[in-house]
């Protein structure tokens, strides 16, 4: 499912050579559905063998918070023929308020930040571009995925599957841009 959303972009030139862009979108909330809804059959739960309803362990719920992103973004003309952009850009997650209520579905919840810095050069028939994107998110309460503990290791216990903790983690990553336009005529 995709929530409605509603979008506002202002465009602003202050001088012949610096232009401004800004955008707001708005996604609505979506209510709590179903993403996959198994029949009923025996599941075999853990190692001891135990059965439960696949219908109960195996269903995928999903729902939205509502949430407010934006963006914004300066083109500055440099000569005739380059153009350098530099912008920012909001994406946060939508799991808020659903805590408690549903298992996630993607691994990570959290807010990621990306900011942009490029260089266009224009020809007679040809565009170039070249840029980098820098993203960076992060959460203080992640759910960790797997324990690595070796103390339980060494219990004999199911250690990868034990106890899962609390932890913080850190969203980091660099995109390089790459584009080329020939203009048909």
């Amino acid at each position: 499912k995709t929530p409605m959303s509603l979008a506002l972009g202002v465009e602003y030139q202050f001088t012949a050579k610096t232009t401004v862009a800004t955008t707001i979108e708005w996604f609505a909330e979506q209510s709590t559905y179903e993403v996959i809804t198994p029949r009923s059959n025996n599941f075999i739960v853990g190692s001891a063998g135990d059965y439960k309803d696949s219908k109960d362990v195996l269903t995928i719920k999903d729902g939205a918070a509502t949430i407010v992103n934006f963006a914004i973004a300066i083109e500055q003309a440099l000569s005739k023929t380059l153009t350098g952009y530099l912008s920012f850009r909001t994406d946060f997650e939508t799991f808020q308020g659903h805590e408690g209520q549903l298992e996630p579905i993607a691994i990570n919840n959290w807010d990621i930040y990306h900011t942009t810095i490029g260089i266009v050069s224009k020809k007679k028939d040809s565009e170039s571009a070249i840029g980098l994107v820098y993203s960076y998110g992060g959460q203080s309460d992640f759910k960790q995925l797997a324990n690595l503990n070796t103390f339980e290791r060494l219990q004999g216990q199911d250690f990868i599957l034990a106890s899962e903790n609390q932890t913080s983690a850190d969203y980091s990553a660099l995109s390089l841009i790459i584009g080329y336009t020939y203009f048909f005529k």
